[in-house]
């Protein structure tokens, strides 16, 4: 019902690789059938904002950099009482969206890391600011849910049967998993 505070989260994340050329309908289709009240999309390949039209109980929040590729969302329901608390999108983007269910604050951090392909210095700006939230998150006392493109292979010892080792950004990632336990799913 309208105005209520949400009782449960259940989130849809997605690498749209571009949600252009009908996949917003699709989306928006996948949404209700699995009844999501959180989205999360990688890869939006949008160069402006307001292009993403979700069903209309839902709020958008993006970030978008200045050129070619990349793109990140967050679509939250409005029962779970929505509140933007940090953009980048400068060099990389990454968004985080404040939500309230009946018992618990959350974070969700959605996010498009950089290539591997290019200088380690370009590279860890992400990572900083992605440790920086979770780290935000934590003195907030708030729980968090990352939803990203990271553009990282973490190997066997993290995802069972991975046939990658682990790469250059994975061990960046890794690093932030086991400073502040994060559990992955």
């Amino acid at each position: 019902m309208k105005g209520e505070v949400a009782s449960y989260i259940k989130v849809l994340s997605a690498n749209c690789a571009s949600l252009k050329n009908g996949k917003l309908n699709s989306l928006n289709a996948e949404v209700r059938s699995t009844n999501s009240n959180i989205v999360t999309l990688q890869e939006t390949h949008y160069r402006q904002k307001g292009k993403i039209k979700m069903d209309k109980l839902f709020v958008v929040f993006e970030a978008i950099r200045n050129r070619k590729g990349g793109g990140t969302a967050i679509a939250v329901h409005e029962n779970l009482k929505p509140k933007l608390i940090e953009e980048y999108s400068e060099e990389f983007e990454l968004i985080v969206v404040e939500v309230k269910t009946e018992k618990h604050t959350i974070r969700v951090i959605s996010g498009y890391g950089p290539q591997e392909n290019i200088e380690e210095e370009k590279r860890i700006p992400f990572f900083l600011a992605l440790e920086t939230e979770v780290e935000k998150a934590t003195l907030a006392g708030t729980s968090i849910i990352i939803e990203t493109d990271a553009n990282s292979k973490l190997g066997s010892k993290y995802i069972p049967n991975d046939p990658h080792g682990i790469s250059p950004n994975g061990e960046l990632l890794a690093a932030i998993i086991e400073r502040h336990n994060i559990i992955l799913g």
